[in-house]
């Protein structure tokens, strides 16, 4: 994805959030950050074993603040539904488009209710037959 999107559009700042060992050696184009959006803390504490930041903190510090993104590529396996209806409950919502990995089915119906209701058009699903979450 990465890769497709810097060719069509050069000039694109490309962050990936990966705490994992995941991204190794990342092409010069894409800027790898080893912690985690933030799901939801009332509390300001995080179940998650990484360093965790609410979205707002992260587009801060990597000086977007105020910005809107164009778009916002998701895959947090499972942890999505959380993120979205957080965002979601706070309005916050600064990117024109989603890409987004979903994998518990019966969770689906109520995060898409969600987005249509904040402005978001689905314009593409597909099932992802080689998940270990179907």
């Amino acid at each position: 994805f990465e890769s497709a999107l810097h060719e069509r559009i050069p000039q694109c700042e490309i962050v990936v959030l990966d705490p994992g060992s995941a991204v190794k050696n990342p092409p010069a184009f894409v800027t790898h950050r080893t912690w985690q959006l933030e799901q939801d803390s009332s509390d300001g504490t995080s179940s998650l074993p990484n360093e965790t930041m609410p979205l707002q903190t992260t587009l801060q510090r990597l000086g977007h603040a105020g910005e809107e993104l164009a778009i916002f590529k998701v895959d947090v396996s499972g942890a999505e539904y959380a993120l979205f209806e957080a965002l979601v409950r706070h309005n916050f919502l600064p990117f024109r488009q989603i890409v987004l990995s979903v994998y518990v089915r019966e969770r689906n119906a109520r995060l898409f209710a969600q987005l249509r209701k904040s402005g978001f058009v689905i314009a593409h699903k597909e099932v992802d037959y080689t998940s270990p979450f179907r």
